[in-house]
């Protein structure tokens, strides 16, 4: 397979090295020529008489080189059929642990007619170091243009596009800032993309460093600290740019911070109409909810609010004036599906999303209040009209493919027959994988709490499980879907589900506690007292089951989860033998101080928890409540992980800081570049090599010699690990607990 090496030229149909299409030909998934390919056939050769009984498990390389499907590690853009139904784009990821780098390919499949469905056609691959997609966005411009918003390691994110018929790779943007976002109307006759904001201007530091200033509550101390100065020094800055492409002429819009929108655009908000004079705009949430959102009656919303989840709304911006306005002004829940535009670009269709309650019957305003609903709204005006079957709004082709599944069936790209609904399998992205190495079986484990609510859970067995033994067992949380292949867990940010099963443990990915818990207001004030119980009562399951040794069971949790495993272990009788949580929400005293005077909109989330605010006589519940004013109460010992910024950072320090005070034994680890949700390699090793390493150090007494150096760790690396461990082990609690 050949890979062109000619540098990207401005508007020019020649590719960047990663182009990989050919004009003599169709590129044939790399088959017979990847590296790859070839790789993962001598490994099957090497193992192909080896009994699958004694197939090694998955190890945390063997996760991080999967072939995924999606621009995300989760799916997002996993497939998009060309207008006419014809062809079908897919993209595909995977993991360099030596380069620390994620490489992605853009496969094209031609809609499967005939027995043997044909092979895809690789259209183009680029490598990225950073945590964004390489490839992401697709969108159609035409049955044979594909757009695309890609990256390498020495062009910043562009908007491209591939033509199938000559296989050109064409660069449409050329801006010195990463393109964040993209849409075109008619065949890209309008561009609108969406540049980062230039680098910061700060001349005005100097002033700033010899005067002092105040500090406007809504900017981060994190970033004060830094001396990340700019919304100081220039508070109506713009937070990015829009860019407008019409008739070869480019002009710009400024995208300032708007308090009454939240910063615009967020998460792939953005649509333009097909006239071109018009776009619609996510913002973000607005600084104070409005009053009448809290008028919705439907539970799903009312206990998100509740919880504090911010929803953002759709904005539409005049491309001839630059001004803006709110659509519907209700809060949006389908994000993730643009507005779909009428052909006269005078309505967009909302599909099942919240309308607007005013100046609708009574009978209407019962029906918007009580669900998300579909509604074509116009533009110009703000209604909205409820609509069954919409016929005026074309609908985008349902792509004949789809992807299969399950909790030991790794992902598949399937055919499915629309008469006789038979599936075949069109591609494989990791084809040798169940014939190299063996997968923990996964069950579900159901049982019932004291609200008699019944929880779900997917259980991860011990590869080499034995009847009558019982193992050590590692709690992950934050939900689990009985239908979708997670080798992880729920995310990559510190879950090692299948390895760690690999190892010996038994892993239950946890729980999300549902409508059948109660009222949002009631999830809201229980959520630590009911995630204690479904706790209690899961590792009491599993014990009367005989299948876990209930003084080596350990707690992992992430993001908001991290709240109830440090209830539990604060509130829980219950003994634990290790926790660990990354990137945490506490619900405790200094997160409040660090989130609440700049997103005020979040205090109810802390209220809720604690009984009120830490002030006056309801501080007295947040002392009985707080998990970080009752860690005198955990014995196990304790890791942190904090990510992305300062302000991750200093959250993780409350908990961090009292417990090391007290002698307990505890560790914090930074990891400053990394996302929420974990993606390049060497911080994918550190997060989830890291936990199986701490899991089998405090559940089995483990010790890993060898070093993996295609991460960056090497022998003395490995040493100070367990040294530092060993040390944890023999910390004495200078303060005891007197309850």
């Amino acid at each position: 397979m050949k890979t062109l090496t000619a540098p990207l030229k401005r508007g020019g149909a020649s590719g960047p090295s990663q182009l990989l299409a050919e004009r003599s030909g169709r590129v044939r998934q790399g088959l017979t020529a990847s590296a790859g390919w070839v790789a993962a056939f001598m490994a099957f050769s090497s193992v192909a008489a080896v009994p699958h009984s004694q197939l090694p498990g998955l190890t945390v390389p063997d996760l991080i080189a999967l072939t995924r499907i999606g621009s995300t590690l989760f799916g997002g853009d996993e497939h998009v059929v060309s207008p006419d139904g014809v062809h079908t784009a897919v993209i595909v990821q995977t993991g360099d642990l030596e380069q620390n780098t994620r490489e992605f390919s853009l496969l094209i499949f031609d809609t499967p007619g005939q027995r043997t469905p044909p092979p895809p056609h690789v259209l183009a691959r680029f490598t990225t170091h950073s945590n964004r997609p390489a490839i992401a966005q697709l969108t159609w411009w035409s049955n044979t243009v594909l757009a695309f918003l890609a990256e390498s390691a020495d062009v910043p994110a562009q908007v491209y596009t591939v033509d199938l018929r000559t296989h050109e790779l064409t660069a449409r943007t050329h801006a010195p800032q990463a393109v964040t976002l993209f849409s075109a109307s008619r065949a890209g006759e309008t561009l609108l993309y969406v540049t980062e904001a230039p680098a910061p201007d700060t001349s005005g530091f100097a002033a700033l460093r010899a005067r002092g200033f105040v500090v406007p509550p809504e900017v981060s101390v994190s970033d004060v600290i830094a001396g990340k100065w700019e919304r100081i020094a220039a508070p109506n800055a713009a937070q990015g740019v829009l860019h407008v492409v019409r008739g070869g002429t480019e002009t710009a819009i400024e995208l300032p911070r708007v308090a009454e929108y939240g910063p615009c655009p967020v998460s792939d908000g953005l649509s333009v109409a097909p006239s071109g004079e018009r776009a619609l705009l996510l913002c973000g949430p607005p600084e104070t909810i409005p009053a009448r959102w809290g008028e919705y009656t439907n539970e799903t919303l009312r206990g998100k609010l509740a919880y504090g989840t911010q929803f953002p709304w759709w904005v539409v911006l005049d491309l001839r004036t630059g001004r803006t306005r709110a659509l519907t002004g209700g809060p949006s829940v389908s994000a993730r599906s643009a507005p779909l535009w009428t052909p006269d670009s005078r309505a967009v269709l909302l599909v099942q999303d919240y309308l607007p309650l005013e100046g609708v019957t009574l009978a209407e305003w019962s029906a918007r209040a009580a669900a998300p609903l579909t509604a074509e709204v116009d533009v110009e005006t703000g209604q909205a009209r409820i609509v069954a079957a919409p016929a005026q709004v074309p609908v985008p082709v349902r792509s004949p493919l789809e992807i299969e599944e399950g909790p030991t069936e790794p992902w598949k790209l399937m055919a499915v027959d629309p008469r006789s609904h038979q599936h075949r399998v069109v591609y494989d992205p990791n084809p040798t994988l169940t014939r190299t190495h063996r997968l923990a079986r996964v069950t579900v484990l159901n049982w019932t709490v004291k609200s008699g609510a019944v929880m779900s859970a997917g259980v991860y067995w011990p590869l080499d499980f034995k009847p009558g033994e019982r193992y050590p067992l590692v709690i992950q949380t934050h939900g689990f879907k009985s239908n979708k292949f997670a080798p992880d867990g729920y995310s990559t940010t510190g879950f090692a589900a299948q390895p760690l099963a690999a190892a010996g443990i038994m892993v239950v990915q946890a729980f999300q506690c549902t409508a059948a818990c109660g009222s949002p207001e009631e999830r809201a004030r229980e959520e630590g007292p009911q995630f204690q119980d479904a706790l209690e009562k899961l590792i009491e399951k599993l014990d009367a089951m005989g299948v876990i040794d209930r003084s080596k069971v350990a707690l992992q949790g992430y993001s908001r989860s991290c709240y109830h495993i440090l209830y539990f272990m604060t509130h829980s009788p219950d003994p634990i033998a290790a926790m660990s949580c990354t990137d945490g929400y506490d619900a405790s005293y200094v997160q409040y101080l660090l989130v609440v005077p700049g997103m005020p909109v979040r205090a109810n989330d802390f209220h809720s928890r604690n009984g009120g605010t830490p002030f006056g006589p309801t501080l007295q519940h947040w002392l009985m409540r707080a998990p970080d004013f009752n860690l005198d109460r955990i014995h196990a010992p304790v890791q942190l992980t904090a990510l992305t910024d300062g302000l991750s950072l200093l959250g993780e320090w409350e908990p961090f800081a009292a417990l090391r005070a007290q002698g307990k034994p505890v560790e914090l680890k930074y990891l400053p570049e990394a996302d929420h949700n974990i993606v390049r390699p060497w911080e994918r090793f550190a997060s989830q090599q890291n936990a199986v390493d701490w899991y089998r150090f405090w559940l089995q007494g483990y010790e890993r010699t060898e070093p993996v150096t295609a991460a960056g760790e090497s022998a003395q690396s490995l040493a100070d690990q367990y040294a530092r461990w060993h040390h944890l082990q023999g910390a004495t609690p200078t303060l005891q607990s007197s309850r």
